[in-house]
């Protein structure tokens, strides 16, 4: 499942990368979500015939979670999918072996989720992160973070920042594995997985929709690790098997100060506050319900 919006080149790279996978017992849809540049048109003709690609175009840019949902519902009714790799469009499978390892995976029925490590352009692995779930003072500091963003964001000229993040890029230290492709179940008081690239598995779909429907963009990991951990269900990370993200780490720090940097913090400090009230609020029960695929059977 990829989700496209004005990316249709990061979109055909990305399923480059997959059809040169040895693993080939696979359907791809890629869900366009109103991109207004000719995205669609585009890689509708691009592969137009390719049984195993499906498009689909939403009216509406509908966000994140309900952008890939609508892949996710297509899979499960169209296709009786229910086991799925939800990847962003940024991302390539440099491993041609990847889904051969990821499909044969053993998990037990408590596992929903299945990630991989996400290394972006800076050799930071970017998974797994601390998520913010019954957690204050995580929340705290996350806010803190984004208000001294946009202070800082405000008063220094990019041209420096510009510079400084060059040095910053020099120096970061890669990270890289031994190999290790043991399962590790994750501690979501601790660690959660990053949203680039996530596999659901079967246990999880047929019960549930996929991400929390009731965001547009952001903090979709952080209700992930909350619906996890309510419903007393695992995510499991494979270190040693990676994925490429062209997007730089998040927890690198961005020093391109522009406006659309300091709308994309604003936004986060927005989220965040919505995150912190609305886990206090949520049972088991809720989440359940609001989660639940109406067309299957709990």
């Amino acid at each position: 499942m990829i989700l496209n919006y004005k990316v249709f080149k990061d979109t055909i790279d990305c399923i480059s990368s997959i059809q040169a996978q040895s693993y080939q017992n696979f359907e791809i849809v890629i869900v366009d979500n109103a991109s207004n540049n000719g995205s669609f048109e585009y890689l509708a003709d691009k592969y137009k015939y390719f049984s195993n690609i499906h498009l689909i175009k939403s009216r509406d840019n509908i966000g994140f979670a309900q952008g890939n949902n609508l892949g996710i519902k297509f899979l499960k009714r169209k296709k009786s999918i229910f086991n799925i790799l939800v990847i962003n469009a940024d991302t390539i499978l440099d491993d041609t072996e990847y889904l051969k390892k990821l499909t044969s995976i053993n998990y037990s029925k408590k596992c929903a989720m299945i990630g991989s490590e996400i290394i972006g352009r800076d050799g930071i692995n970017q998974n797994p992160y601390h998520p913010a779930v019954d957690q204050p003072k995580v929340l705290r500091l996350r806010q803190y973070t984004n208000i001294k963003q946009i202070f800082l964001m405000s008063l220094i000229p990019g041209k420096i920042y510009q510079k400084l993040r060059k040095i910053k890029r020099k120096n970061n230290v890669p990270i890289r594995n031994n190999g290790d492709y043991s399962l590790r179940t994750l501690d979501l008081f601790e660690e959660s997985l990053m949203g680039a690239a996530i596999y659901f598995t079967e246990h999880y779909l047929e019960r549930f929709i996929g991400f929390f429907p009731e965001t547009f963009l952001y903090y979709e990991e952080d209700y992930l690790a909350l619906i996890c951990k309510r419903l007393e269900i695992e995510q499991l990370y494979v270190p040693g098997l990676r994925i490429q993200h062209k997007e730089e780490s998040s927890s690198s720090f961005d020093l391109n100060f522009s406006h659309s940097k300091i709308v994309k913090e604003k936004r986060l400090l927005v989220e965040s506050k919505k995150f912190g009230k609305r886990q206090k609020k949520f049972n088991r029960v809720q989440l359940i319900d609001l989660m639940k695929d109406k067309n299957k059977k709990m």
